[in-house]
């Protein structure tokens, strides 16, 4: 009993303790500093010290990630200085990294893409927190060494390799304190893993279940703010490593419900409500050599990868569904060999993705209609990089070609280069140069899409005669680094800025001559024909004992040919994170903070309520004995969220559609 009472006593405390702390942040964990030779692999494919990069790569650990979020990717990224979280329109959550949205963010687990198979954003709401071991964040055109869809940088989501037999159990309860629809059970998540090593064979499992009821701001009305949810992960690996080899077979699987009321019909009672309904089965095997797994590195001399993604889903209005059906079948193959002074990298990729989709009938005795008959879109590629190691420098070149069953050959060059100079014992200061060049083909989505309401007063069309898209980036990056006595034990300080040059960016476009003569809104995929995105970033880290602090600014200018901003692109982010830990009672304690504000206001609006918005988080943890581990706080402590009359209105706020949660989850760790 005194041991529970004094862990709320001391979370009270701390709770005011770490209010009053100064906002210089950090994303990079609550405990303490890691050694210097952190080992990154995404910004060359192949394990690097990270102060050895030639490639500006952003780390944050698992446990600030699984402190922010004990449930999905999307929640965890607030943590991450320069990436903004977009809530989309169907209750899933898009990223923006210097000023290109999901669709151009390449994400990926372990090295291999999550994109969705029609090659349209990831919902970063689809991806467990569960197993990560850090996130890597690669900003700036990434199409040399990941091909499309990687034009405003990579995530790569690492996950924890299980070493040794494991089992777990988590357990959180959630409730939103100020808009919970009346009668409904808390939020809550569940997840058991666990995992075993006998001999050469290892293996691992996890199933994790999430119920959330969504939220309303104003029970009175039809219309539901949030949509209420059920998520199922569920993953079983198996592997062994051989002599000079290791083989190992994912299997995944991810089923999601989403329902929320819209509105009634008018001169009837019923309710139209969207919903969605996904299912997706995804099979991965990976065979690479172990010839340097001493080591313990994350990528072998060679490596082979494979992986077969099946996606249905059926989505819309509950009086206009579509039932979408996707097929992804890729496979890479990479190999690294080195000389003296040099490193090099090749591969190639094989890919086919399908897409058939059908409206469905609105009632029994009706046929649906086919929109899209499974469309075929196949590609081959090439990579290849080459690293020049010097004891202070590294400079970096690749190339990349792939040819497209629609849209031909493309081709991508790229070049970084380091600089590290020695202030002094204890100071360095790190300038990292690249430029490069990306690109996008169109998905079959943007090309062949249909998406009609004309019951509710629009439509969405597909645009065959899209263009793919081309960018020509820089990344001019500063950094430094001070280690002092232990009364200022580490501060960083790092400068960067960016600008590319985009062409034929694809985005909706509303189409006046063919609504007025439709009496519809209709819109379609449109190539903005040029566009400017540029911006600085500046990130401060300061670490002493056991307190962490950071703070992130980022400036965003984002405009096409003509001038003009393009939308969803703040001007400005900050991002605040300040952590404390107690050792003697193993507690931790994170308050993080997200500011936005300045967005392009839509040429339709009336006028604007709201152009910025502010959130404040507050989570507490400890670990109690070896086995058992509490995790509490506030999300969004102060409420802010859109006002739900502004779109109604024609009213422009930029805050989240978001409310205050509260929540306490428990893991035991059996093993």
């Amino acid at each position: 009993m005194w041991s529970g009472a004094r862990s709320i006593w001391i979370a009270a405390v701390l709770g005011g303790t770490v209010c009053a702390l100064p906002l210089f942040v950090s994303a990079e964990g609550l405990r303490p500093p890691e050694p210097l030779e952190e080992m990154v692999v995404t910004g060359s494919r192949t394990p690097k010290n990270l102060v050895d990069s030639a490639v500006s790569v952003t780390v944050t650990d698992g446990e600030t990630i699984r402190q922010a979020s004990q449930t999905t990717v999307a929640q965890a990224l607030n943590v991450v200085p320069g990436v903004v979280v977009k809530r989309s329109v169907k209750d899933g959550y898009n990223v923006y990294m210097q000023g290109f949205d999901g669709d151009r963010v390449l994400v990926l687990v372990d090295g291999q893409p999550l994109i969705s198979p029609s090659g349209a954003a990831v919902d970063l709401d689809q991806v467990s927190v569960a197993d990560i071991e850090r996130i890597e964040i690669v900003r700036g055109a990434g199409s040399v060494l990941y091909g499309s869809s990687a034009m405003g940088g990579v995530i790569n989501i690492i996950t924890r390799q299980q070493d040794g037999t494991q089992l777990s159990l988590n357990s959180e309860a959630a409730r939103y304190s100020a808009d919970a629809r009346e009668e409904q059970l808390p939020a809550q998540q569940h997840r058991v893993k666990g995992a075993f090593r006998a001999g050469r064979w290892f293996g691992s499992a996890q199933v994790q279940w999430i119920d959330d009821p969504g939220f309303d701001y104003d029970v009175e009305t039809v219309a539901q703010d949030a949509a209420a949810l059920e998520k199922l992960f569920s993953r079983i690996a198996m592997g062994r490593e051989f002599d000079v080899i290791k083989a190992e077979y994912r299997f995944q699987q991810f089923e999601e419900d989403k329902v929320r009321d819209s509105l009634t019909v008018p001169g009837q009672s019923s309710v139209v409500f969207y919903q969605s309904h996904v299912e997706q089965i995804q099979h991965d095997l990976r065979v690479q050599s172990t010839l340097n797994r001493a080591e313990k590195t994350l990528a072998g001399q060679w490596q082979i990868n494979s992986r077969v993604i099946e996606h249905n889903e059926i989505s819309g209005n509950s009086n206009s569904l579509r039932d979408s059906h996707i097929t992804l079948a890729e496979m890479d193959a990479q190999s690294v060999w080195s000389t003296p002074k040099a490193e090099w990298v090749a591969g190639v990729v094989v890919h086919q993705d399908t897409l058939h989709q059908e409206k469905l009938p609105v009632s029994a005795g009706h046929v649906g209609t086919v929109e899209i008959d499974d469309a075929l879109r196949n590609s081959v590629e090439s990579f290849a990089q080459v690293s020049w190691l010097n004891p202070k420098n590294e400079w970096v070149a690749g190339v990349r070609a792939q040819n497209d069953s629609d849209f031909g050959w493309h081709s991508a060059v790229r070049a970084s280069g380091l600089k590290t100079i020695e202030l002094s014992d204890t100071q360095e200061l790190q300038w990292r140069l690249g430029a490069g060049q990306s690109y996008r083909v169109p998905t079959l989505k943007e090309r062949l899409y249909v998406f009609d309401h004309s019951n509710l007063g629009y439509i969405v069309l597909g645009n065959a005669a899209l263009k793919p898209e081309t960018a020509l980036s820089f990344n001019n990056t500063l950094t430094w680094g001070g280690h002092f006595d232990e009364y200022r034990k580490n501060l960083s300080v790092e400068l960067s800025g960016h600008y590319s040059a985009a062409e034929n960016l694809i985005e909706t476009s509303y189409h006046a001559n063919a609504s007025a003569g439709a009496g519809l809104q209709i819109y379609n995929y449109q190539n903005v024909e040029k566009a400017i995105l540029q911006g600085v970033d500046l990130s401060t880290t300061y670490k002493q004992n056991h307190v962490t602090l950071q703070l992130n600014y980022s400036y965003l200018d984002a405009r096409n040919g003509d001038g003009q901003r393009l939308q969803e692109r703040p001007y400005h982010q900050i991002k605040a994170n300040a952590g404390y830990r107690y050792t003697p009672w193993q507690l931790d304690a994170l308050l993080y903070v997200v500011h936005e504000r300045d967005e392009q206001v839509p040429a339709d609006i009336l006028s604007v309520e709201q152009n910025s918005w502010t959130a404040w988080n507050i989570n507490f943890s400890q670990s109690i004995g070896d086995h058992f581990t509490w995790r509490t706080g506030v999300d969004n402590l102060f409420n802010q969220h859109k006002n739900p009359a502004a779109e109604r209105n024609h009213l422009f706020d930029l805050r989240p559609v978001s409310s205050r949660k509260i929540f306490i989850s428990i893991q035991f760790d059996l093993i």
